[in-house]
This record gives C-alpha cells, sequence and structure tokens, in this order.
C-alpha cells in the first residue's frame, strides 16, 4: 500500500481545500442554492459543500471553511484507509510515497524476494 506521512497528507488536504475556496466553491454552491435547490438536495452533503452550505446559511465564518473542510476529509481517508486494510488478507508493505521511486522500488524488489523466500521454506 502506498502512502504519505500523516503530516503530509493533511498539509496536502489542507492545501486542496484552500484550492477549492479560491476556485470559487463557496460562489458555485451559492448559486445551486439561488436556482431554488434545498440544502438538503442530494449532493449538497458531500464534504467541501457541506461547509460551504454551513458558511452560506451563517453557520460558520468564511474563514473556517476551509479547515472544516479539511477535517471532513481527514476524516474520510481515515476510514477509508481502515476499510482498506480490513479488505487485504495477509502482510500488508506499507510504502512512504513521497520517497524516491527507485527507492520504493527496492523496497518492493525486497519485499518480493522475502515473501518468495517464506513461501518456499514453508513460513507464513
Amino acid at each position: 500500500m502506498l502512502t504519505a506521512p500523516r503530516p503530509v497528507i493533511h498539509q496536502r488536504i489542507l492545501q486542496r481545500a484552500e484550492e477549492m475556496i479560491r476556485r470559487g466553491l463557496i460562489e458555485e454552491v451559492a448559486a445551486v442554492l439561488s436556482e431554488g435547490h434545498a440544502a438538503e438536495s442530494p449532493g449538497l452533503d458531500a464534504i467541501g459543500v457541506r461547509e460551504a452550505v454551513e458558511y452560506l446559511h451563517g453557520k460558520r465564518t468564511r474563514e473556517s471553511v476551509a479547515e472544516a473542510i479539511a477535517i471532513s476529509t481527514r476524516q474520510y481517508a481515515k476510514r477509508q484507509q481502515t476499510w482498506f486494510r480490513h479488505q487485504l488478507e495477509g502482510p500488508v508493505l506499507t510504502l512512504d510515497a513521497t520517497r524516491p521511486p527507485e527507492v520504493l522500488a527496492a523496497e518492493i524488489a525486497e519485499a518480493w524476494a522475502a515473501a518468495e523466500s517464506r513461501l518456499k521454506t514453508g513460513e507464513s
């Protein structure tokens, strides 16, 4: 499984949330609501949209929207990782995706060779 250190993931999530705001998420959600769609309509409960609706309804400040999106996204990402981990059988090799590809390739080759060796000797 390729992943990144938690602080890196958190920083990337926050940067993405801030970019969503910069690119007009709040204004887009406001336009949808102004067309007469209810805040409870399907699709308006998605991460990011939900926080924009909260801002537009006066339940949070504009400055808090990106952080709220980041928190919701981190919680969702954690649930995804937990689910994924439970789908795999046997040992899981977790690699830091922020490292150079040649380092990752070497680790994968080493793990593969070790697994083959265990299979040949009957170890688990």
